[in-house]
């Protein structure tokens, strides 16, 4: 019975051990890219709204989409206060994205002569 138990916990601690081993590669090949601070890569404007895209390069390409988020909402979003976060993606080039968005009705976009044409 006690065997047993060790058994269970030897596969588990096994387990745990390829997880951490497997995270620390990804740090590591980030590391080893030097990535530049976060930038805007791509900017829409859409009904009013305005769009940025973030490159994150301070996290690998290959992390999980929920660290990815978490990572978002603590470093990124803050960064940028007036903007709410829309959404995010992962690209093989670029890596994780981040889509920031905020309403915008700085310039009129209503043609009105266009209607009585």
């Amino acid at each position: 019975m006690n065997e047993e138990k060790l058994t269970i916990e030897i596969k588990r601690l096994q387990k745990q051990v390829q997880e951490l081993q497997g995270k620390v590669g990804k740090w590591r090949r980030m590391a080893q890219e030097k990535a530049p601070y976060n930038e805007f890569f791509k900017e829409r404007h859409d009904n009013n709204v305005h769009y940025i895209y973030i490159s994150v390069r301070d996290i690998p390409k290959d992390y999980p989409l929920h660290d990815a988020q978490r990572h978002m909402f603590s470093t990124i979003i803050p960064a940028y206060p007036e903007y709410r976060y829309y959404g995010c993606y992962k690209t093989t080039k670029q890596g994780w994205v981040c889509i920031l968005s905020r309403y915008d009705d700085d310039v009129e976009l209503f043609y009105e002569a266009a209607l009585y044409r």
